[in-house]
């Protein structure tokens, strides 16, 4: 087996100040993984070919929510994969899509939610409302070709299946070697379980894929989303967050931050900046 070595990144949130890249990137990195709110308008990639520019690797990534800020969803879409496809850099946009890096096979989207992280059957108006009042994604982000529609929970959720049903079809195609998803949304409540008391619009964060994860069991699953850093196991999975968030926001995070794919103890490590 080939041994990988990756960056992982999320919520670098170029729209509130620049990502710092003064210090020289790590050598011996593969790839480097952005699991989503980069920038805003759709224009995230441009803020991905200056990051691959200092890394000089390809630079693997999906879109967050804030990337859709102030722009149509899926015009948004058509515009970062175009741009991505078009770069002089080597930049993939997984949205929904997958890739190999060596002999890793990697498969992104950005997920969203469910809107069912506590509530598994019957009718979750109440979720939905709540969080459709809370999140600006409700606010900032429009719905449809040439529509002023703001999305809707239940469109968002309509995305969720989609990607969510992709990564499933995609997981359960056979791949000699590791296989790590990456998605902006968080794929299970323990990512929210560091909150002091649980909110309603912690749906809006989180799904409960668990069983999913314990069924397909990929080796790794990157999510951003919560801006707070995580690594934990889902049967043999293990669940890595390594999030900027907004300015200040998480002291805990490490840019140079290189994880392997390839050993049995799955071991994750890697220098300070």
């Amino acid at each position: 087996m080939t041994m990988s070595k990756f960056l992982i990144w999320s919520d670098i949130h170029e729209e509130f100040e620049d990502f710092d890249l003064s210090a020289p990137s790590p050598e011996g990195v593969d790839a480097l993984l952005v699991a989503g709110d980069i920038w805003t308008k759709g224009r995230s990639v441009k803020k991905l070919e200056r990051i691959a520019a200092w890394a000089g690797v390809p630079v693997i990534a999906t879109a967050g929510n804030h990337d859709y800020y102030g722009d149509n969803i899926m015009k948004s879409d058509q515009r970062m994969a175009r741009q991505a496809e078009e770069s002089a850099y080597d930049i993939r946009f997984l949205n929904p899509g997958t890739t190999q890096v060596n002999d890793v096979r990697i498969i992104g989207a950005t997920l969203w939610t469910d809107y069912r992280l506590r509530c598994p059957t019957g009718d979750n108006w109440i979720v939905r409302n709540a969080c459709q009042t809370v999140m600006n994604d409700h606010k900032r982000i429009r719905w449809g070709f040439g529509s002023f529609r703001p999305v809707s929970a239940d469109d968002l959720a309509g995305i969720h299946l989609q990607h969510k049903t992709y990564i499933a079809g995609k997981l359960a195609e056979p791949h000699d070697g590791p296989t790590l998803v990456m998605t902006h949304h968080a794929p299970s409540g323990q990512s929210v379980k560091y909150r002091s008391t649980e909110e309603l619009h912690d749906h809006a964060y989180a799904s409960n894929l668990d069983d999913m994860i314990l069924d397909t069991q990929p080796d790794y699953w990157i999510h951003g989303h919560t801006h707070n850093p995580e690594s934990y196991q889902i049967g043999v999975t293990k669940v890595l967050a390594n999030p900027k968030g907004y300015p200040g926001d998480n002291p805990d995070f490490n840019k140079m931050k290189i994880f392997d794919i390839g050993r049995p103890e799955h071991d994750v490590e890697g220098p300070c900046p």
